[in-house]
């Protein structure tokens, strides 16, 4: 009894120590002249749990003995607190003016910090790539408030990205703007290295009207680096490589497990107890062999079952290169820069490989004119396949290969094992295809100076991009059928350009500022491909696998060609009074082919 007693004691004691541990902190943030900040951030250091500020700048948060918060809020100086104990805070943060200095580009203009008055999110590019990203979609993910990015685990997939969550059922994605230069396909953030971005940008809401009903799901602003001021040049070599492996797969079942989730769901059923492989009898039986099949063939049952999963994810292999070279003065800079990416992918026989060159620069050529341009070639190979789903489905009985060597299964659906082609068999036969493409991206500009308020710029950008497609289907000697050989092959070409035209104007008068721009923007797009399918080839070699040398009558699956331009008038003022009260206006009307003529 007084073991029982002691060891209550303990527990009691315990709880007591963790609920005294565990304490709710409540703050306000406010800042140098006392009035609230809402919207602060504060979050417990070196974790993720952290909360913000309300209207009045008041704050409730749970903490432990020993932590410390982090304070931030955009135009103020971050501050870091220790708890000790504390719970009721009063937190004074100081104006950072370097913050509210600090130059974005917006799309169409550039603004400082404090004078932005959309909802208008910064990505800590610089704090981005100190750990080994390998695409912009990286640079996004995780590092901006109602910004989600997902993707699908196949390196080389095009993200999804979505700003404020969906919108409508159709189209969620947001606008690209690179450089100037608009596109909708997200594909665009696996071309982009980077250590190239100088800046990237979400813009939501209001922020976003600018850019007219392209926007409504957000804008994505890249701007890319062209080099610094700086005494001869900058050479940078940056190599990175890493290992990605799958981790929490599911535990699939044995062949021991899974014939007796058979004869229970048979049990459950009432029906008999019986299967092709597991035999008759109370309980099933392991088979030495698969049962049922042809006196060529010989398929040895492991007694423990294929783990199919372990068959498909294999460690990964992650090498990245980034070369670049940087020169600078007071007339103008350039930068030029090299980056080679080869990832595998964890599921086997899949991976993405991508190479690059990007040529930047900008130039003054008197007092008045400013010219550039932004420059981006990359081609790239996808070698894709998912095959979890039918890992998940296929049986354990099932092994990798037959005794002779060739891959087992696609049985006879008599046999109680299903008739598909096994995730292994798939994803090794499917080895040699691939997607590959080619982008260019880029424009030319000039700025010219009109006295000591105006500017005047024009730019004329686009991008293409080449794809094409290949997918073989082998025969499958194993199949009861037997099977024919099917190559497919899609190409598609795709170009854009877009001329835009902005005046801008900036007044300061004491207390007041004012900043605005009217512009014009004419925009194209073309866009060609087919799909075409052919049967019945000589040879299984991947030199072979051309149109031409099939037997088989082509089919065409599609073919389609379009194009289409939009051309916009736009406008936008921003009025400020002593950096503190705010407004903008925008308007913008868009005028497409889209639609009929009335």
């Amino acid at each position: 009894m007084k073991k029982i007693n002691f060891a209550v004691t303990l527990v009691l004691l315990f709880c007591g120590l963790l609920l005294h541990a565990q304490q709710s902190t409540t703050g306000v943030v406010l800042d140098a002249a006392g009035v609230p900040i809402p919207g602060a951030t504060i979050i417990i250091s070196g974790t993720d749990q952290g909360t913000t500020s309300d209207f009045d700048g008041n704050f409730s948060i749970e903490t432990n003995d020993g932590d410390s918060l982090e304070i931030s809020s955009i135009g103020f100086e971050s501050q870091t607190l220790a708890v000790n104990g504390l719970t009721n805070l009063t937190i004074f943060l100081q104006d950072s003016v370097s913050q509210l200095e600090e130059i974005i580009v917006t799309g169409y203009s550039t603004q400082s910090r404090g004078s932005v008055t959309g909802a208008v999110a910064t990505v800590d590019v610089n704090d981005a790539v100190k750990v080994p990203v390998v695409n912009a979609a990286e640079v996004l993910q995780g590092r901006v408030s109602g910004v989600s990015v997902v993707t699908n685990g196949q390196p080389g997939s095009a993200p999804t990205v979505r700003i404020r969550g969906y919108g409508t059922p159709n189209n969620n994605d947001p606008l690209y703007v690179i450089d100037g230069v608009q596109t909708n396909d997200a594909f665009v953030l696996n071309s982009l290295n980077p250590s190239d971005i100088a800046q990237m940008n979400v813009l939501k809401d209001g922020a976003a009207a600018v850019y007219g009903s392209r926007a409504s799901n957000g804008v994505i602003v890249i701007t890319t680096k062209s080099g610094k001021a700086t005494r001869g040049s900058k050479v940078s070599l940056e190599i990175s490589t890493g290992m990605s492996q799958a981790v929490n797969l599911p535990q699939l079942l044995n062949a021991e497990q899974h014939g007796q989730m058979i004869w229970e769901s048979k049990r459950n059923d009432g029906s008999a107890l019986t299967h092709p492989q597991y035999g008759s009898g109370a309980a099933p039986v392991i088979p030495n062999t698969i049962q049922g099949i042809s006196a060529e063939q010989s398929s040895t049952v492991n007694p423990n079952g294929t783990d199919w999963l372990d068959a498909i994810f294999d460690a990964a292999p992650t090498t990245n290169i980034s070369f670049s070279v940087q020169n600078g003065t007071e007339k103008g800079s350039s930068l030029f820069s090299l980056n080679y990416l080869k990832r595998d992918g964890i599921q086997i026989e899949t991976g993405y490989e991508r190479a690059g060159i990007r040529a930047n620069s900008s130039y003054k050529v008197g007092n008045i004119l400013r010219v550039g341009q932004h420059l981006n070639a990359t081609v790239d190979k996808e070698r894709n396949g998912n095959q979890v789903e039918t890992a998940l489905r296929s049986s354990p009985l099932i092994p990798l290969r037959e005794d002779d060597g060739d891959f087992s299964g696609i049985y006879a659906t008599s046999l109680g094992l299903g008739n598909a082609n096994t995730p292994y068999a798939t994803l090794i036969r499917g080895k040699d295809d691939y997607n590959k493409s080619l982008r260019l991206l880029g424009d030319v500009y000039a700025e010219l100076k009109l006295g000591d308020d105006f500017r005047f710029k024009t730019s004329l950008g686009g991008q293409m991009r080449n794809f094409s497609r290949r997918s073989y289907s082998p025969a499958t000697p194993e199949a009861e059928t037997g099977g024919s050989q099917t190559l497919t092959e899609q190409t598609f070409n795709q170009y854009e350009w877009v001329w835009t035209n902005t005046l801008s104007y900036t007044k300061e008068l004491g207390d007041h500022r004012v900043e605005a721009f009217v512009g014009y923007e004419a925009n194209k797009v073309f866009f060609k491909g087919h799909n075409v399918a052919r049967a019945t080839f000589l040879f299984e070699t991947p030199d072979y696998y051309l149109l031409s040398n099939g037997e088989g009558t082509p089919i065409i699956n599609s073919a389609s060609e379009s194009s289409n331009s939009l051309a916009s008038v736009f406008a936008s003022a921003n009025y400020s009074f002593k950096d503190r009260y705010l407004v903008t206006a925008t308007v913008r009307r868009d005028q497409t082919s889209r639609f009929a003529e009335e």
